[in-house]
């Protein structure tokens, strides 16, 4: 008896949710223009970090790989930007810049 009411449950789910048809969504189309940054680039040697390609000023952090906030500078002008940073060999770092325009750029390097 529970068998032939579990059928007839699944028999009228199953008309019920017949007459509903997939709908086509289409997803607008959005420039690749609008993702991309300016290029950066950055080095860390001879314990200088030199970073190239970021307009205006901001926020630069530097956090070891597991998250310790090494370095926290306020930068007036982060164009041609050359910082002394005294920074333990061989490990990894974590460098963010986040502009006052609120463009983020993170980046990883490994002191030499």
């Amino acid at each position: 008896m529970r068998n032939i009411t579990l059928l007839i449950f699944f028999l009228l789910t199953a008309i019920g949710f017949s007459h509903f048809k997939p709908v086509n969504y289409s997803s607008p189309t959005i420039s690749s223009s609008f993702f991309q940054k300016p290029s950066v680039n950055f080095s860390y040697k001879r314990g200088t970090l030199n970073i190239n390609g970021v307009e205006g000023s901001g926020l630069l952090k530097v956090y070891t790989i597991i998250g310790n906030e090494v370095l926290s500078l306020n930068i007036q002008d982060f164009s041609a930007l050359s910082i002394p940073v005294s920074l333990q060999r061989q490990n990894m770092y974590i460098i963010r810049i986040v502009t006052l325009n609120n463009d983020i750029y993170t980046f990883k390097i490994v002191a030499t």
